[in-house]
Parts: C-alpha cells; sequence; structure tokens
C-alpha cells in the first residue's frame, strides 16, 4: 500500500481541524471516523466522516458516485476539502479500500459500515450495541 494511503490517526484530525468553522464536518464526524477506522488508509476515514455528517443531516446513506468531483464536498471549506481528497486518493478507489478495511463488510459480517454496491451505510445493529453500553465503566 502506498505510503500516502498509510497515514497515522491524528494526520486526519490535523487535516480536519479546520474544517468546524466551514461546518464541512463535525467534531462527532471526525471522532466517529477515528472511532471505527483508526488504522485505515486516508478514504475509509473520510468515507466514515461523511458517512456519519450525512447520517445527521437525515440521509439513509453515502453513495459513492457523489464522491466523484468531489460533489460530497462541494461549496465547503475549499483547501481543507482539496487536502483530504488529496490524501484519501481517487474515489474510484475507495470500493476496494473499503472492503479491505474491517469497518467495513458487505452485511454479511457485523462491522460499523456496509457496502451495498455503490452505497454506504451505518450498520443499524453495531450502533444499536453501541447504545446500550454504559456510558461510564
Amino acid at each position: 500500500m502506498p505510503e500516502k494511503l498509510r497515514r497515522r490517526p491524528h494526520d486526519f484530525r490535523t487535516t480536519t481541524a479546520g474544517g468546524g468553522e466551514q461546518r464541512l464536518l463535525r467534531p462527532l464526524d471526525v471522532q466517529f471516523a477515528l472511532m471505527v477506522a483508526q488504522n485505515d488508509p486516508p478514504a475509509v476515514k473520510l468515507a466514515a466522516a461523511l458517512l456519519s455528517r450525512d447520517a445527521g443531516e437525515g440521509h439513509v446513506c453515502l453513495p459513492l458516485s457523489r464522491l466523484s468531483g468531489d460533489e460530497a464536498l462541494s461549496g465547503k471549506a475549499g483547501e481543507i476539502r482539496d487536502r483530504l481528497l488529496a490524501e484519501a486518493g481517487a474515489p474510484e478507489d475507495w470500493p476496494a479500500l473499503l472492503l479491505a478495511s474491517s469497518a467495513v463488510s458487505c452485511g454479511d459480517a457485523p462491522a460499523p459500515m456496509i457496502l451495498c454496491g455503490d452505497r454506504l451505510y451505518l450498520n443499524p445493529d453495531v450502533a444499536q450495541r453501541a447504545d446500550r453500553r454504559p456510558l461510564l465503566q
């Protein structure tokens, strides 16, 4: 895997740090991405953060086809958007990167995210189990 795709978890947080003011990603979106895709390539982290953001806006899924031409980030925080997309690589490569991650399944195994064709979904079973965990352990 190219070095560019093997960044450490704090690189994603650093890159997205200025995105809050421009409403690119919420802190919750970044935390979700770092939690579920901690050791994954930037593309998986960015997909997780975008999926979280879209779910927060009421969307059911993140269509990967929307990422071409950075439609998912259009009109948002230009410099940060450009850095995130440069680190994440070509959206056409994302399905393979997503499926290589333990954070993503095709629905046949428990994982926080489910890739079904071109669409990335939050796994409702995993989310429900997380809700049942006590806040303080």
